[in-house]
């Protein structure tokens, strides 16, 4: 949600996906979301105007993500490619392929890591006490017409990675604050730790935060709310109307982890009952593993990226 696609190419984590499928002969593009320190270039506004953050994942899904996608078809000559996506990338994934569904035609395998679509089950702490304040920084926010969030910002990072390095004690604090927000887990590299926080803040829009804590919320995945009046123009009912998962027709192999207080297994299970073409729903095979070991965990590739590369080339 807030990071980048540098995590991708941090060759001292164990996310070694990129690396691997470049070695096995695949082309390997890494996307970004709307809004991060890679994507803040817009024809006609400046990301110091409001207006250019008025977005969230679904116009990543529905805008960003099929420019993306027909860009890589042309460029390699290409009929069909693989999509892997954690988190918001499953997320805005979903929305495409309910929302456009000849994209389906463009996939040749979904790898759903964790993806975000339903939050029945959540219980991440830390994020739970976000959401309950989140109006009140919603207000200030719209008060001040400041709608970026967690941006980029070379200071910032510089003290986070100071205070998850500077002592045991602020190290085990970090820890400690990784494990309620993400799950338990038993493949943290604690020396890692502060360039995981360094890495963290790559920026997004309020909106997207929004759109998240309305999901999380109402229980439905379902486009942005933008109160009754809005909705009746928008989509001629005073509700948003729910992204249609039959319509998401690729086939879809969901990975999850059991300790992830984010997305959690019992949600990832669910989403499969919902999808018409699940290729495969895998629990990665460690008694603790939580959202952000698809990231960072000492031993994901033996886990999950060993088994990833080898169900693509049935494909």
């Amino acid at each position: 949600m807030f990071m980048s696609s540098g995590l991708f190419l941090l060759k001292n984590l164990s996310f070694f996906i990129a690396y691997r499928l470049v070695d096995s002969g695949y082309d390997v593009w890494l996307g970004n979301a709307r809004g991060n320190l890679y994507s803040r270039n817009h024809t006609t506004l400046s990301p110091e105007e409001p207006e250019f953050w008025k977005f969230s994942w679904h116009e990543m899904g529905i805008y960003d993500l099929p420019a993306t996608i027909d860009y890589i078809l042309n460029t390699t000559g290409q009929s069909r490619l693989f999509y892997v996506g954690h988190s918001m990338g499953g997320t805005m994934l979903h929305v495409l392929l309910s929302v456009k569904p000849e994209y389906n035609a463009k996939m040749r395998l979904v790898i759903g890591l964790a993806p975000g679509v339903f939050y029945n089950h959540f219980s991440s702490l830390p994020t739970i006490s976000g959401i309950r304040s989140w109006p009140v920084l919603k207000e200030l926010l719209r008060a001040t017409e400041r709608y970026e969030l967690l941006p980029y910002s070379e200071p910032t990072i510089a003290l986070l990675y100071y205070l998850c390095s500077n002592s045991t004690v602020q190290m085990a604090a970090c820890e400690m604050l990784v494990e309620e927000t993400f799950g338990k887990t038993d493949g943290l590299n604690k020396s890692e730790i502060p360039l995981l926080a360094a890495m963290a803040l790559g920026g997004n829009s309020a909106f997207t935060t929004d759109h998240f804590v309305q999901l999380i919320k109402s229980g439905k995945f379902q486009q942005f709310d933008f109160g009754p009046e809005e909705n009746q123009q928008r989509y001629r009912s005073s509700t948003p109307p729910e992204y249609n998962l039959k319509m998401v027709t690729a086939p879809v192999a969901i990975h999850y982890g059991q300790t992830d207080k984010l997305v959690s297994d019992q949600d990832s299970i669910n989403l499969s009952k919902v999808l018409p073409n699940v290729a495969e729903v895998r629990r990665v095979p460690s008694e603790f593993f939580n959202h952000l070991d698809f990231i960072s965990h000492k031993r994901v590739n033996q886990l999950l990226y060993d088994h990833v590369v080898k169900s693509m080339e049935l494909y």
